[in-house]
This record gives structure tokens, C-alpha cells and sequence, in this order.
């Protein structure tokens, strides 16, 4: 009886609201429909209109309107946050060039796409917070821009930039922004070779980032997870064994204690004073799920 009442309880309120998508999603129209994970904000491709749940799910939305844009032969893309009032609107305009000009012999050119990119902040009131233009990156075969954006709740903002190119060394670019558009830090392929994974703390002040670094008192590069204390010249850079493919980097603390990396059969995290803590599952599981 009790499952009964239940199953009528969530069909009465599945006849008051449509459900919620999950992001990427087509809506009705065929566009992709794209919510924050905290399911504060959602977006349909090609839309000028964000819906912003203040209420939760079950209040109807208010709707703000974005920026103009992109230009003619551009694309729009929104970029939310875990948990946070902001978000990211990334206009990209893509232009292709050919490679290997003078080989006469191949049967169709080779191309590279050089994509241009802009990113403003807004928040839930869809004011800007701020807007600039990016670095161009490249892409070879697949596409390339920007793969990650993080932003805390003071509007902090880390995203990464990447080129894609199987013949190419890899190059990535880390911007940390803060909420008046300020740089607080930036890290090229002279710091890390490959960035796998990057948090950012809820307050802003620290970032965590692995991948293939450059271990500074070695002199030697490695796989690699860094601490920095932003707005300072303050950081912690170790040396990991091998990296696993699973991913699970995903909460700095405001100590700057990171959590968390697969190593063999459990998970470590760490602090910016090198200390480390070995964790099981069960607990990194209940770590990630802290504010």
C-alpha cells in the first residue's frame, strides 16, 4: 500500500511539471537542454533565455536573458559550476587552415581549426560580472577550446584551454580569474605538460590541479598534483605514482586540503604542507559529498 501511495504521489507531480532533463538531453524542439548540477540554472541550445530555479524545481523559473551573440558562424556554449550563483557564457567562432599546403599528392587537405573564443560571468541576475577575450587554441582532428570551467562562490573562476593535436605536444593554459576579472594565477605547458583534472575550493583561495607537472626541486617531470594558495606566490607540487584513469579530484577545502587520487587500492588526499591521507572508498565518497 505504502509503495502505491508513493507511486501516485510522483505521477501527480509528473502531471504538474515535465521532468527534469538530464544535461545534454534533447527537449521537444530537438535542441540540447543543459542544467547546473545543482539544478539552479538551465539552458536550451540556441536560446537567449536562462531559466533560474530560486525556488527549487517545483516553483516556476525566472527567466534572464544573455548576452548577444555569437557572431554569424559562431557557436554558444554555457559552462555551470558544482555549486555556485555563476555561470560562464563561451562564444567560439572556428576557422579552418590547411596544413601541408604544397602536398599536391593528398587527396583532400589536411586542416586545422583555430578557434576564437570570448567568456563572460554572469550571475543569477544575469548581470555581467565580466567578459574578455581568450588565447586562440588549436585543434587537429578533434575539438579543442575550453574543456573545464570551475567557479567558487566568491565567482572565482578556473578554466582550462587546450590544443588537440596528436602530433604535437600538448598545451595546455589554466586561467584563474577572480569576480572583478582579475588574474589570480596562470599555468601553461611550462608548469604541466597535461592537465588531467583541476579543483577549485568553494572560497576561492585554492586550486588543486594533476596531471604530467614539472616537479621543481627534481627539476624532472612527473605525474603530478599541485597546490596553490591563489593571490599569493605559495605552492605545493609532489610527484604521484603512474595515473589511473579514474578521476576523482574533485574538493579543495578552504586549509587547501585536496581530495581526492586513486593510488593502488585506496585514495589519498592531500594538504599544502605535503602531508598525505589514505582513505577507503566508502570514505573519499563521504569526503566528496561535503559543500
Amino acid at each position: 500500500m505504502r509503495t502505491l501511495l508513493l507511486l501516485l504521489s510522483v505521477l501527480a507531480l509528473a502531471a504538474e511539471e515535465p521532468p527534469l532533463p538530464p544535461s545534454g538531453i534533447k527537449s521537444g524542439s530537438g535542441r540540447a537542454v543543459h542544467d547546473s548540477p545543482d539544478g539552479l540554472f538551465r539552458w536550451t541550445e540556441g536560446e537567449n533565455l536562462v531559466s533560474v530555479f530560486r525556488s527549487g524545481r517545483d516553483a516556476a523559473p525566472q527567466k534572464i536573458r544573455l548576452p548577444p551573440g555569437p557572431d554569424p558562424g559562431g557557436r554558444r556554449r554555457l559552462l555551470f559550476s558544482l555549486r555556485a550563483p555563476f555561470f560562464g557564457v563561451l562564444d567560439e567562432f572556428l576557422s579552418e587552415v590547411g596544413l601541408h599546403i604544397d602536398a599536391r599528392q593528398a587527396p583532400s587537405p589536411a586542416k586545422a581549426t583555430v578557434i576564437r573564443s570570448s567568456l563572460k560571468l554572469l550571475d543569477k541576475d544575469g548581470r555581467i560580472l565580466w567578459g574578455r577575450r581568450l588565447p586562440d587554441k588549436h585543434a587537429v582532428g578533434s575539438p579543442s577550446g575550453a574543456s573545464g570551467l570551475r567557479v567558487a562562490q566568491n565567482g572565482t573562476v578556473a578554466i582550462l584551454l587546450q590544443d588537440t593535436d596528436p602530433y604535437a605536444t600538448a598545451r595546455p593554459l589554466l586561467l584563474v580569474i577572480d569576480r572583478k576579472g582579475t588574474d589570480k594565477l596562470r599555468l601553461d605547458y611550462t608548469s604541466f605538460r597535461r592537465i588531467e583534472e583541476l579543483a577549485l575550493s568553494s572560497d576561492g583561495a585554492f586550486l588543486a590541479v594533476r596531471g604530467y607537472g614539472l616537479i621543481p626541486e627534481r627539476e624532472t617531470w612527473s605525474d603530478a598534483l599541485a597546490i596553490y594558495r591563489l593571490g599569493t606566490r605559495k605552492s605545493s607540487v609532489r610527484a604521484l605514482p603512474r595515473s589511473s584513469e579514474e578521476h576523482h579530484l574533485r574538493l579543495v577545502g578552504p586549509d587547501g586540503w585536496a581530495c581526492c587520487v586513486k593510488q593502488g587500492e585506496s585514495f589519498s588526499s592531500f594538504r599544502p604542507d605535503g602531508s598525505t591521507e589514505h582513505l577507503t572508498r566508502e570514505k573519499m565518497l563521504e569526503r566528496l559529498q561535503e559543500p
